[in-house]
């Protein structure tokens, strides 16, 4: 008899067994391990106590066996592990990592935290998911990676810290490592409506807002505000609207403009102009559309897919603690 693990669909790992001979991981390996996993072509000889914390083998020895009974069965013997779909060898070293050193908790990097975050749910260890935001609310987190993983762990805020994130910064500062971790649809999307924002900025800076005459301009011409206010515009305002580094965000230059003062132009004149702008939502309207582009980005399918062979960064800050450091357990 063999156990079908149910996961969600996430192609990372193979989906079948390897064929060639397994290799012992080089720390999971204990000499009086009962159970025996299985991912990608490295095995692990581990304990069925400690993997009782994980939801989705819990049940597995929840009924006494018969020696005969487990050698039917994956998972009982060396020779036929339980082979897990789908996770990379070093996934299951983190979630492994967990369950027996809970505290005071492997050195993860951001990377490691979020696959962990992902995996709790995978494999049905609540702590770990407590554990992987806690730590990660210390840490600096790529927006792309936070939205990729915001959508897929349903963490409150997430996506839309990490979308605002990327709709202001260059595109290019995206790391190659971290676009290699995010699903290509999100990719899409984000470049989509990166472009969006783009071409609306564009489109403010050369509709230049019209400049209403205050019947008490003491300039008497309505010809020399609007020049005094076009020059004032392009040379200040759509200076640090279209900042090529980094987007100013829109109540930030909404500050900036109620704040502006125009030398040379009738006061009334540009507090109509000002008036003009917010009741127009010529700044604004890049809200709402931040709003439309968001809706997008939250419809796409919620699983990170990463199709190298291999995750393009490291899970750990140094190698986990060797074969003498490993704690015996039955």
């Amino acid at each position: 008899m063999s156990l079908a693990l149910t996961l969600p669909p996430q192609p990372v790992g193979p989906l079948l067994p390897p064929q060639q001979a397994p290799k012992p991981h080089r720390n999971f390996k204990f000499s009086d391990a009962n159970f025996f996993l299985l991912a990608e072509a490295t095995l692990f000889m581990v304990h069925s106590g400690m993997l009782r914390r994980c939801k989705m083998f819990s049940n597995m020895f929840g009924l006494p066996q018969t020696d005969n009974a487990k050698k039917q069965e994956d998972g009982y013997t060396r020779e036929r592990p339980l082979f897990i779909p789908q996770v990379l060898a070093v996934e299951l070293d983190v979630v492994l990592n967990f369950v027996y050193f809970e505290w005071p908790g492997p050195d993860f990097t951001v990377l490691g935290f979020l696959r962990l975050l992902a995996l709790s749910d995978r494999f049905g260890i609540p702590t770990a998911r407590d554990y992987a935001l806690r730590s990660l609310n210390d840490l600096s987190i790529p927006p792309i990676l936070r939205v990729e993983y915001g959508l897929l762990c349903e963490v409150e805020g997430w996506p839309e810290q990490g979308f605002m994130e990327l709709m202001l910064k260059p595109l290019h500062d995206i790391a190659d490592c971290d676009a290699h971790c995010a699903s290509p649809d999100l990719l899409l999307a984000i470049v989509k409506a990166r472009s969006q924002v783009d071409l609306l900025r564009r489109q403010t800076f050369v509709q230049i807002p019209d400049v209403p005459h205050a019947p008490t301009c003491s300039l008497g011409t309505r010809e020399l505000c609007t020049a005094t206010w076009r020059n004032a515009w392009c040379t200040g305002l759509c200076r640090l609207y279209l900042n090529p580094g980094e987007y100013a965000p829109v109540p930030e230059i909404t500050d900036k403009l109620n704040a502006a003062a125009v030398a040379n132009m009738d006061p009334a004149c540009l507090r109509a102009v000002k008036d003009a702008i917010v009741r127009d939502k010529v700044l604004t309207r890049e809200l709402e559309l931040y709003d439309t582009e968001l809706v997008k980005v939250r419809a796409l399918t919620r699983t990170p897919r990463l199709y190298t062979p291999a995750l393009p960064a490291p899970l750990f800050h140094s190698t986990p603690a060797g074969d003498d450091d490993m704690i015996e357990t039955e």
